[in-house]
């Protein structure tokens, strides 16, 4: 789960200073999240469910999946990660 971690660093220095950021860790990935991301996102409610959270972001980003859909059909802004030749390249999804 390194990419995910990966993308959010290059993701979070992209940012505004002062943004908050919300960080919905994959379902599967049961690590504790790194030091150097603690005081930089707000971690999702375990009880939330993807939907909930998409629903009160203003823009979602993520790694390729169905919700990346979801979040497209639900007119937020939609970012996808894409690691290419050891490169992360950040792409915005459109309908």
């Amino acid at each position: 789960f390194e990419i995910q971690y990966r993308f959010l660093r290059q993701w979070l220095d992209s940012q505004a200073s002062g943004s908050i950021n919300g960080f919905r860790p994959h379902p599967s990935d049961k690590t504790i999240l790194p030091p150097d991301l603690g005081d930089r996102v707000v971690l999702s409610e375990s009880a939330a469910t993807a939907c909930e959270d998409i629903s009160r972001a203003n823009a979602v980003i993520g790694i390729d999946s169905f919700l990346l859909d979801l979040s497209v059909e639900a007119g937020k802004k939609t970012f996808r990660c894409v690691e290419s030749k050891n490169q992360l390249r950040i792409e915005e999804c459109r309908r």
